[in-house]
């Protein structure tokens, strides 16, 4: 419980000019009382994270010599040192092109299994380790082939790949979730429906029930993450009306939200939608009232070469 404090700020600095020197202005110095009550209502800042997905985009890290690893590796991930991001939102490789490269898929194709590939399950047991209270997320960038084969079981979905809101999927991500906590002893507090492409309510509702029935019921259930189109959030809507649909979704997420004219434009032509993203995101953000916000690309390692 933090009890009311009162903060005396006693100094106001002016900078002379032509010196460039800051020296305090004592008639000017004022005496304010700010109070902090740690029983307040509003929102909470949760703090910033970073997304390792796009395909490839840190998979020479691994590679790089000691100690300059470790050293990049802190400055990204250490508390209270360095950039000291609180959450890792990680690209669940499926073997396609996912906008830099492609990483290798833990399920080639649906009898194969192997938890040894790629690098993302390091890329996480490195940041855990250097903060054990940051949080995990992740959902798929692309997916196997074949992924969604059988059509006729596929759910119903909008604005995507129809092929990829199927069972198949739901039992692909489950896989994924039991080869880190089994293999790498990492829990996600997190996943996602897919990035960037697409909405089906159906998936949400069975993809939460499926976590549930598989001992993943801890895992919340972000979605859906889309580019501000004009139908980007219209699932928001929904919700407030759908009781299954809030029932899954556990964090309202999108691609980016934007305050350019054309997104404000589109969310006047829904009416009070934005009223409704302000109640919806006191209650369905990761812990109740709180903000994260992640900027794309944690660490991008390339390799220069020379001109032939």
């Amino acid at each position: 419980m933090l009890a009311l404090q009162k903060i005396a700020v006693a100094a106001v600095l002016t900078v002379a000019i032509g010196t460039g020197v800051a020296v305090a202005d004592s008639s000017a110095m004022t005496e304010q009382t700010i109070s902090l009550d740690g029983h307040a209502v509003g929102s909470r800042f949760d703090g910033i994270g970073v997304v390792d997905g796009g395909g490839a985009t840190s998979v020479l890290l691994k590679d790089y010599p000691e100690p300059q690893r470790s050293q990049i590796l802190d400055l990204v991930y250490r508390p209270k040192f360095g950039a000291s991001v609180s959450a890792l939102y990680l690209e669940i490789p499926g073997d396609g092109n996912s906008t830099q490269g492609s990483m290798p898929s833990h399920m080639h194709t649906r009898d194969d299994l192997n938890y040894q590939r790629g690098y993302m399950w390091w890329v996480a047991q490195e940041a855990k380790k250097r903060n054990q209270n940051l949080t995990l997320d992740g959902t798929a960038w692309s997916a196997p082939g074949w992924i969604g084969g059988n059509t006729a079981t596929c759910f119903k979905g909008s604005h995507g790949d129809a092929a990829f809101w199927s069972p198949d999927t739901i039992d692909y991500y489950l896989k994924w979730l039991q080869g880190l906590r089994k293999v790498y002893g990492l829990e996600m507090d997190a996943i996602g429906c897919r990035n960037e492409k697409g909405v089906s309510y159906e998936f949400a509702e069975q993809m939460r029930a499926m976590l549930d029935r598989n001992g993943f019921e801890k895992v919340k259930l972000h979605a859906f993450d889309n580019w501000p189109h004009e139908w980007g959030l219209d699932f928001v809507k929904d919700m407030t009306t759908d009781s299954q649909l809030c029932k899954a979704v556990n964090i309202v997420s999108a691609h980016m939200i934007s305050t350019s004219p054309e997104q404000k434009a589109c969310l006047r032509k829904r009416g009070n939608l934005t009223g409704i993203l302000k109640s919806m995101f006191t209650k369905k953000v990761l812990t109740a009232k709180s903000a994260l916000s992640r900027p794309s690309m944690k660490i991008s390692s390339s390799v220069a070469r020379p001109r032939s």
